[in-house]
């Protein structure tokens, strides 16, 4: 099996909880349910999780990352608890409050444990997810690059097996704080024990791991290192677009393959950057033209800066 579709596979199955959880706050709203049961829908709450799983589905097998929807259901509960569990609003909007509880009582069925525990829930999903998601970036650029299957494999697994390990370690120590702290068996019905170091836990994860989405970088720095053909001296310009055209101009002397490197800012990252190398004066005034293909091997932000490094070379030779 292909190391992409193990990957795929098990983005899958790290979902479904997501999937669950998602699927349950939706069938908490009374509103919904009641529609659905009006259109003669005999379970709504199985057409709600059918249709949930169906999504994530489509969003994964489109090579897509799932991460708004559980940013999503993340700030859902998160609005929720603030309403229902923290004198903040009572305070804030005190003539509000009254009717906005007994809507929120009426229209809402989720419990405020059930919340409370799907906030970690999500948090481990997203950081998990990520992971995964960063795996199949790699192995996509190292099957681009024509590596071996069992090479590309032999990379991979390793990282996936390492992230198993921290994220079981993880879980159990913190099953075990959940024992130590409330001196008996695990409740989960009541973790509002553990209600504000768990909030400020997720919030400051959630952070950490970019669960409430990637800022846009305001510099888009492109880096070209490639071997190619070139003659005595050499200039080069850009035309920005979906694809990206890089034409080198060269003249003079024996052609020979040199390694060059061109840095440029850009508007935004490109689809695809094509290179020419246009050989000038050949023969009797022609010009010769030799198409160099490039792949992206890696991007990476700094701050607001984003670096976007193609090449035709292999790791090997830089």
């Amino acid at each position: 099996m292909r190391t992409d579709h193990v990957l795929t596979t098990l983005r899958l199955a790290v979902l479904i909880p997501m999937i669950l959880i998602v699927s349950d706050m939706l069938a908490s709203i009374a509103p919904l349910t009641a529609f659905l049961g009006g259109l003669g829908i005999a379970a709504p709450e199985t057409l709600i999780r059918l249709g949930v799983a169906a999504l994530v589905g489509f969003i994964v097998l489109n090579g897509e990352s799932p991460g708004w929807l559980i940013s999503l259901a993340y700030f859902a509960n998160m609005l929720y608890l603030i309403m229902r569990a923290s004198p903040l609003v009572e305070i804030a909007f005190p003539t509000l409050y009254p009717p906005l509880m007994d809507a929120l009582r009426e229209n809402v069925l989720l419990s405020i444990s059930r919340a409370f525990f799907y906030i970690p829930v999500l948090v481990v999903v997203s950081i998990v997810d990520d992971y995964i998601g960063e795996l199949l970036e790699k192995e996509r650029i190292m099957s681009e690059w024509e590596i071996p299957a069992g090479d590309v494999a032999g990379v991979v697994y390793p990282s996936l097996l390492v992230m198993a390990v921290a994220t079981v370690t993880s879980a159990l120590v913190f099953l075990w704080a959940i024992d130590y702290l409330t001196g008996r068996r695990v409740d989960f019905g009541e973790l509002y024990y553990l209600a504000p170091p768990l909030l400020l836990l997720a919030l400051g994860v959630s952070f950490s791991m970019g669960i409430f989405g990637r800022g846009k970088a305001r510099r888009n720095v492109l880096v070209i290192k490639a071997r190619m053909p070139l003659g005595r001296s050499y200039s080069w310009k850009i035309e920005e677009g979906d694809d990206l055209v890089v034409t080198v101009l060269t003249r003079g002397g024996e052609m020979g393959k040199r390694e060059v490197r061109i840095e440029t800012e850009v508007k935004e990252p490109p689809k695809r950057v094509i290179l020419y190398v246009k050989n000038l004066g050949v023969g009797e005034g022609e010009d010769s033209i030799k198409r160099v293909p490039l792949r992206k091997v890696k991007e990476s932000t700094d701050g607001d800066t984003r670096f976007l490094l193609y090449t035709n070379m292999w790791p090997v030779e830089f």
